[in-house]
C-alpha cells in the first residue's frame, strides 16, 4: 500500500498498519524468550510452545496479527528466537 494509505496517530505509530506474525510451532523449542520479551503478544500454550495470544490470534495458535504499537516487540522476540520460528510480514 502506499505510503499515504496510513494516518499517523499523536504517538508517531501508523495507524492502520498490521503486521502478521506466524510461529511454526513444530520447530518451537518452549523456551519462552519471545513471552519474555513481548508477553503482550506471546504465551507458552499447554503444550509447553509458544502461541499468540487471544487477542491477536487469526486461527491457530501460532498465527496472528498485531497492530503498529507492537511491532517493535514482535520484531525483538523474531530477532531473539534461538531456533528462528517467528516469521513476520
Amino acid at each position: 500500500m502506499p505510503r499515504e494509505f496510513f494516518k499517523r496517530d499523536t504517538q508517531q505509530n501508523v495507524t492502520g498498519y498490521k503486521m502478521k506474525v506466524d510461529i511454526d510451532r513444530e520447530g518451537c523449542i518452549g523456551c519462552g524468550v519471545c513471552e519474555a520479551l513481548c508477553p503482550e503478544v506471546f504465551h507458552l500454550v499447554e503444550d509447553g510452545k509458544s502461541g499468540i495470544i487471544e487477542k491477536h490470534r487469526k486461527g491457530s495458535p501460532g498465527e496472528g496479527e498485531v497492530g503498529s504499537e507492537l511491532v517493535a516487540c514482535v520484531e525483538s522476540a523474531r530477532d531473539s528466537c534461538p531456533v528462528c520460528v517467528i516469521k513476520t510480514e
